[in-house]
């Protein structure tokens, strides 16, 4: 009976770390691209249909786009999987110095910094507003449907 004891409280000594550590990356990770605080450049390219780019250096549209992406802290996590590359990618910049990318896909974001990739779903309003944000053609504070 002493042997069967000892047998299981060294399986839940065992288990109990386990446990913590499963619970802690089942939180997400914090985005790569941080708050974007200060960024002056976003340059964006659009794959599909037909490439395009644009560089955004209003600093209004700038603070619209940061606080949007602000919202998404939650839920990024890597994938052991071929990962999607979105139809749209943002590459953020501080004066000359590039913090990192942005694709954006079909309900989903991918962010790149100096570490991993990393991916998140997001709901079609979420990516529709982003989009918004990230086209030129639309004043940041007009309702869809009135291009400037």
């Amino acid at each position: 009976m002493r042997i069967r004891m000892r047998e299981s409280l060294t399986a839940i000594r065992l288990l109990v770390p386990a446990v913590f550590i499963l619970a802690a990356s089942c939180r997400g990770t914090p985005p790569p691209l941080g708050t974007l605080a200060g960024i002056t450049r976003a340059d964006i390219r659009k794959m599909h249909p037909g490439d395009s780019a644009v560089s955004l250096t209003d600093s209004l549209r700038l603070e619209a786009i940061a606080d949007a992406l602000n919202q998404e802290h939650d839920g990024w996590h890597g994938s052991w999987h071929t990962q999607p590359a979105g139809d749209l990618s943002v590459q953020f910049f501080r004066g000359d110095s590039s913090i990192g990318v942005l694709w954006i896909g079909p309900q989903f974001l991918a962010e790149r910094a100096t570490g991993p990739r990393l991916l998140k779903q997001i709901s079609s309003r979420t990516e529709d507003r982003l989009r918004h944000l990230l086209d030129p053609r639309w004043p940041v504070s007009s309702p869809r449907g009135r291009p400037s």
